[in-house]
């Protein structure tokens, strides 16, 4: 719906034929229907949104005797009422005073189209004035920026707003060169008001609904401010209004633009062989937004935009390939999309359960007649049933229009066939990690209900951090047997040596009848509000002290966002941002996530843990994140002053060095499988005095025949002799390198 800019009344001459006037000017904003018939039509707009004026001229032969091409118009936004004509100066210079730095009439020139030297005069704060093109038209985007209530005595708000006025001149050039000469001038009747804010008054909301159309409504939300109606969600809306008008009063306080069903980009081909046709780069396309998609709608709309009789378009046609004419009929489009359908789903083209239709509903489908349901439709037909189509719904509301609307026309219950519940963030990670190349470059994170991409570029920021992904080493190529080597000789552990260990034909890695235990209360910990879980070891398991931490990593990682400290000396602020930004990576818009667990190894002195906490719930604070749940788990691998046995509290768990039965007996396995692959299994100490539950005898076998060579006159031998005095006498004595 547009508003025709009134043309000023031009005396005739006795006896003469009227004529349409010289310009036409549309503001493209539909007129008020509370206006009675023989008043001046009305429009309401929002303050600082844009609305396209364009510039047509029906009269197009009656411009040849002008002396440039070019005509110059000015736009202004002027009082309606004669008794503010008067004052209109001073109360403009009011506004100005309470609004620096502001205009009260913008040109947006990025969308505006056919003009050229646009201006806006710094002490005209009403007025913008720009050249364009009569034979080829043009089109303006203006922002007006003030409202109707700053006008008046009171500043009352709504209706009682003072009306203004868009006033369009347009001039020639006189024989010096100077655009003077008036030939044109229209106008139209406006009212500017806010759009619904949360600080409008119950009064002001009132007067919104009214302008919006939404009358019937105002007794149900007569109480309610701007603040109570942005508040309230779709399902509330409609559940009070019904479907049709909840999800119009959605849009509309949202500011939701709603999408036509299709948009046609026209322009005017003019006769190349006429002197003022334009060239091919002075071509303007006009957009047409189409909702019923019907020939009539399409030719009605392309003869109100050139101003001619809809009768005298007998045909429409669309260039087809080798740049035939194919008539466009209202069967012709649902024929051929059933045609591509049909030919989609021959056993020939595409083999029955070889492959899959994915509908993706990115907004929620009301309409019966929508095409998408339609297309639908035709897919459940080919394909006898719903075992071969998806639906990804982009959230929940959107998944029960959609399977609601099935049920009512297909008699069919869609929702085994329908994700909903998953972020598309994780529907494409999980996709992408389908595909083994991809998952052997690139890396993903544990979802919800799937996977995450996660990108170089992001991980690479995390430069704190060294994240688990759930396809952690696929596709690497290290030594297998040299990294078991080192690490069953007292190395540190890897994620390699656990990868390996899960491959067809490993023995997977011993668990200590703890693991289960940790595990399970990590798990529980989902449930339950608490944010720092600290792992103890003993101190005479060093060899294989952050073991249990890395194999709990390793195990639940598919269930939980993991990473681990690179160093601890590491700047705590640094590391929680990082923290934060991994928990809340493609998971913003989301209300329940996967919490990040880190491992921090290591960590002797408790402060440390504790001002790490504090800086992640201060960085949480700061970014918004809360929930229910706890959203960062510190576990902290330490070893025990004492080797003695402690019982385990709710965040501590003691990992003593005295194998039980079952924990022996894995180890027995182990070291068959170890023999098979490795000739010199007894020099793999670390594992060796694990398995042997820590005997004295076999330490000081181990011990007498290492050294039983050694010089003790050389510095490496003398070195070995301060450490053992070290670990004898001082217990808690550290050495820097």
């Amino acid at each position: 719906m547009t508003t025709l800019l009134k043309t000023k009344p031009q005396r005739q001459s006795t006896g003469s034929e009227s004529k349409p006037p010289l310009f036409q000017y549309i503001l493209c904003a539909p007129t008020s229907p509370s206006v009675k018939v023989q008043e001046e039509t009305l429009t309401y707009l929002n303050q600082g949104q844009s609305y396209e004026i364009r510039m047509l001229n029906p009269r197009l032969s009656d411009c040849t005797h002008f002396s440039s091409k070019w005509v110059k118009s000015t736009v202004r936004v002027v009082f309606h009422n004669r008794r503010l004509q008067y004052s209109e100066y001073q109360q403009m210079e009011g506004w100005s005073w309470n609004r620096p730095g502001d205009r009260i009439l913008d040109l947006d020139t990025n969308i505006s189209v056919g003009i050229k030297d646009p201006q806006a005069h710094p002490l005209q704060l009403n007025t913008i004035e720009f050249l364009w093109d009569p034979v080829i038209n043009a089109s303006i985007f203006i922002q007006i920026n003030c409202i109707s209530t700053e006008f008046t005595p009171r500043k009352h708000g709504g209706e009682k707003g003072v009306p203004l006025r868009i006033q369009v001149d347009t001039f020639i050039q006189n024989d010096h060169g100077e655009y003077l000469e008036h030939v044109h001038s229209s106008s139209c009747q406006i009212k500017v008001f806010k759009q619904l804010v949360p600080s409008l008054s119950p009064q002001e909301a009132q007067e919104w609904l009214h302008r919006n159309r939404f009358s019937s409504f105002c007794r149900i939300f007569s109480n309610f401010s701007g603040a109570d109606l942005v508040k309230m969600s779709r399902n509330e809306l409609v559940q009070i209004c019904g479907p049709a008008d909840g999800i119009r009063l959605f849009n509309a306080i949202k500011g939701r633009c709603i999408q036509p069903r299709l948009t046609v980009y026209v322009y005017l081909q003019k006769n190349k062989n006429k002197p003022n046709s334009m060239s091919y780069s002075e071509e303007v396309f006009h957009a047409l937004s189409l909702e019923q998609l019907t020939v009539f709608e399409l030719t009605e709309k392309i003869a109100d935009l050139y101003s001619f009789p809809v009768q005298q378009i007998c045909h429409v046609y669309r260039q087809g390939p080798m740049g035939i004419y194919i008539l466009v009929s209202d069967e012709e489009k649902g024929s051929t999309i059933r045609g591509d359908v049909s030919f989609l789903c021959r056993k020939d083209v595409l083999p029955h359960k070889r492959f899959l239709v994915i509908f993706i509903l990115l907004s929620d489908v009301v309409d019966k007649q929508d095409p998408l349901l339609e297309t639908f439709s035709m897919f459940l037909q080919e394909l006898k049933g719903t075992e071969q189509i998806l639906c990804i719904c982009e959230n929940g509301d959107t998944y029960t229009y959609w399977n609601n609307l099935n049920e009512a026309q297909f008699r069919r219950n869609i929702s085994r066939r329908c994700i909903y519940e998953l972020s598309f963030a994780e529907i494409n990670g999980t996709v992408l990690s389908l595909w083994s190349e991809n998952r052997k470059s690139s890396r993903f994170l544990p979802g919800a209900g799937g996977k995450v991409l996660l990108p170089k570029k992001i991980e690479g920021s995390m430069d704190a951090l060294n994240v688990l992904c759930v396809n952690q080493c696929e596709g690497g190529n290290e030594d297998k047997l040299q990294l078991e080597e080192d690490f069953y000789k007292g190395g540190k552990v890897t994620w390699w040596n656990f990868y390996f260990s899960e491959q067809l034909g490993s023995r997977p890695f011993i668990k200590r009848d703890k693991f289960d235990y940790i595990v399970k209360t990590v798990i529980i910990l989902l449930t339950v509000i608490i944010s720092l879980c600290s792992l103890q070891h003993t101190s005479y398991s060093w060899l294989w002290r952050n073991y249990s931490g890395h194999a709990c990593f390793v195990d639940i990682r598919r269930e939980i966002s993991l990473c681990s400290s690179k160093t601890k000396d590491i700047d705590y602020e640094e590391v929680a941002k990082q923290e934060v930004n991994l928990l809340t990576f493609e998971t913003k818009e989301q209300e329940t996530r996967l919490p990040v667990l880190l491992l921090i190894d290591d960590f002797e002195d408790f402060n440390s843990v504790t001002d790490l906490q504090q800086h992640v719930e201060r960085e949480c604070q700061e970014k918004k994140v809360s929930a229910k749940s706890p959203q960062v788990i510190l576990m902290n691998c330490i070893r025990a002053e004492s080797p003695e046995q402690t019982e385990a509290t709710y965040d501590t768990v003691f990992i003593g060095n005295n194998l039980s039965e079952q924990e022996q007996r894995l180890f027995e396995y182990k070291l068959e499988e170890i023999e098979k692959v490795h000739k010199n299994a007894e020099t793999f100490y670390g594992f060796m005095i694990l398995k042997k539950n820590f005997s004295q005898e076999y330490i000081q076998g181990v011990v007498k025949n290492t050294l039983k060579d050694f010089n003790f006159e050389k510095r490496d031998a003398q070195l070995i002799a301060v450490l053992a005095l070290l670990n004898y006498y001082c217990k808690s004595a550290n050495i820097h390198m």
